[in-house]
């Protein structure tokens, strides 16, 4: 595996990259596991996890470990001075820290001292850094932490009461703090001040339910948003009835900047009057009018459907939302054009897309698990850039009993936890 290969597995958190570490690796493998450490590549991180154990085993295959914590420690302090602690890769950071912990008293000695910063400066970390001293020194961590937020209250009255500490303190702890809060409390000015300010800092009002009566809609529309603005939620959730009128309010638009939030409508529900209206928008001239009517499009199978989709895949036009379309209208033969278009997909590389094709990919090999489907899925799957989605994909294979043997043993080395626990209950 070349360097530039080894960079982009690393960065997809595939197991091969440990892999390699361990049999071949290369004088440049130490930069690229340097960089991955401070900086987070995940897809999605909030679906897939930080991946923090994938990335600390990479650091110790690559020899990092000794130097890892004062890396780690100089990075976030870089990101303090820089106003940047509110992203992920400060999250990433205080996430490996946090493992490293139990090792390293110095840790979380530096990771107490952050929090107190935090609080007093609104340094944003409080979120990252609330569940790693909580996992480290559980019922002292919880209780250091409610000193600091109490004697912020004391000299900044108008400070948000921590809910979010006490609600991760029940999810990591397992307890309902409030108890020992009640207890130090007698004997703890700042936490008596926490809990004496309790009523006064309650949440914010219950969030308004949303409208989804035909005016609210309307309005919304009628606003002319450049996003979609919740609207395929809202029509999801409408009635028949709202449904047909915003159904006919679109036949009869012209306008492109209310035909865009209109079709945003029924991306989550089938168009009530047939694809025909759609099919003819998905020609439109204005871009996102046509990727949107093509999206309205995947709940049909329809031979008119079917055409368009494999046109635009023939003409290398609205690859990612054409390719979906296969959903309901695959029809055997049809491997080798979707084929053509993951191949032009890896080429560009671009990460959405890349998700977007091998994703729908997957949906359509597991309504259509034709040999040459899972030939392809097979060969699709270190392109796929989520590790979640990942696990989807081999749990197919393996339905089909299509699973190599190599790539269950690379599925156990995997950035996303739930794959390495899959791959090991899997016989090979």
């Amino acid at each position: 595996m070349n360097p530039i290969s080894f960079e982009l597995a690393l960065k997809r958190g595939l197991g091969r990259a440990l892999q390699e570490l361990k049999m071949q690796p290369h004088p440049e493998h130490r930069k690229v596991v340097l960089q991955h450490l401070v900086h987070c590549c995940r897809h999605d991180p909030q679906i897939e996890g930080i991946g923090s154990v994938y990335l600390l085993e990479a650091a110790g295959l690559a020899g990092l470990t000794p130097e890892l914590p004062s890396v780690l420690i100089q990075h976030l302090e870089k990101c303090i001075e820089e106003e940047t602690t509110g992203t992920w890769d400060a999250g990433q950071v205080v996430q490996l820290l946090g493992l490293l912990a139990p090792e390293h008293p110095e840790i979380t000695t530096q990771l107490l001292d952050w929090y107190s910063r935090s609080v007093q400066e609104s340094l944003e970390l409080q979120p990252w850094l609330e569940d790693e001293i909580l996992q480290v020194c559980r019922l002292n961590g919880l209780r250091f932490m409610l000193q600091c937020n109490g004697k912020m209250l004391d000299e900044h009255p108008e400070q948000p009461f921590p809910f979010s500490l006490l609600d991760t303190a029940k999810h990591v702890l397992a307890m309902d703090p409030r108890d020992s809060m009640q207890h130090w409390a007698t004997t703890d000015p700042d936490i008596r001040r926490l809990i004496q300010a309790w009523p006064e800092k309650q949440k914010g009002p219950p969030r308004k339910k949303p409208d989804f009566t035909y005016g609210a809609i309307r309005a919304i529309i009628d606003s002319r948003p450049e996003h979609c603005m919740g609207l395929p939620f809202r029509g999801r959730q409408v009635s028949e009835d709202v449904l047909l009128q915003l159904a006919n309010d679109l036949e009869q638009t012209t306008d492109p900047e209310l035909l865009a939030p209109l079709l945003c409508v029924f991306q989550s529900r089938p168009f009530p009057k047939g694809p025909e209206p759609l099919i003819e928008l998905a020609q439109h001239t204005d871009e996102k009018i046509a990727v949107r009517a093509l999206s309205c499009l995947e709940h049909f199978a329809h031979p008119e459907v079917r055409r368009l989709a494999l046109e635009f895949l023939t003409h290398g036009q609205h690859v990612v939302q054409a390719l979906s379309l296969f959903k309901f209208n695959f029809q055997t033969g049809d491997e080798q054009v979707l084929q053509h278009a993951l191949d032009a997909t890896i080429v560009t590389g671009d990460p959405d897309d890349l998700w977007n094709v091998i994703h729908d990919l997957t949906d359509i090999t597991q309504k259509h698990p034709t040999t040459e489907m899972l030939e392809m899925l097979t060969l699709a799957f270190p392109h796929q850039p989520c590790s979640h989605c990942r696990l989807t994909l081999l749990k197919v294979l393996h339905q089909h009993d299509v699973l190599p043997s190599a790539l269950l043993a690379e599925a156990a080395q995997d950035l996303y936890e739930e794959t390495r626990e899959w791959a090991s209950q899997q016989t090979p």
